[in-house]
């Protein structure tokens, strides 16, 4: 069932529903050299081996970038954890997720195959990125994890799920300072 000619063991989400109201205007519309964040993320994606890319997104955000599978969040209020319920929702048969925040997107090609590469469902369910002892993202993450999110609203967000489910985490040491580099205002970009 591949949705882009990919592997269908293995896809990337891009949560891109927040407006940005710290930033401005819709993170994803930032600019990072030369292109928007979520253009960014995308090449950077593709250039990883991904292809198949779930971008969540309000309704009204007007995105019109090819190649990305869109899924709108009716709630993005209740935050990330709600644009991870409705892409799973949405494409529910791989057996991994990258998750990836669009306000990274100086995330490194290298840091994101590190991780692709160590992703086994088989020997441990949850991977991330950790530099200078810091946990970062994106982060991968099994596809069964999910089965416990049944609402778009989970008390205590992403990192109590994890915590819940119990599931093995695997960090994986990087050299990319840029995992812990989310831009929440566009002085962020210069530092």
């Amino acid at each position: 069932m591949n949705k882009l000619n990919g592997d269908i063991s293995l896809a990337a989400i891009v949560l891109a529903a927040g407006e940005g109201s710290r930033f401005g205007k819709p993170k994803w519309q930032g600019e990072f050299q030369g292109k928007t964040f979520l253009e960014t993320i995308q090449e950077k994606l593709i250039l990883s081996g991904f292809s198949d890319i779930i971008c969540v997104k309000q309704k009204s955000f007007d995105i019109k970038i090819e190649n990305l599978l869109y899924v709108d969040n009716p709630t993005p209020e209740l935050g990330m954890i709600s644009s991870l319920y409705y892409a799973l929702k949405s494409y529910p048969e791989f057996k991994g997720y990258l998750i990836l925040p669009v306000d990274h997107p100086m995330v490194d090609v290298h840091t994101i195959k590190k991780l692709k590469s160590a992703f086994n469902p088989e020997k441990c369910q949850i991977v991330r990125p950790v530099f200078n002892s810091f946990p970062g993202h994106p982060i991968v993450i099994k596809g069964k994890l999910f089965s416990i999110l049944k609402t778009p609203c989970y008390s205590g967000g992403l990192r109590q799920l994890i915590k819940d489910s119990g599931f093995k985490v695997l960090d994986v040491k990087v050299n990319d300072p840029n995992i812990l580099k989310n831009v929440n205002y566009s002085s962020d970009l210069d530092k």
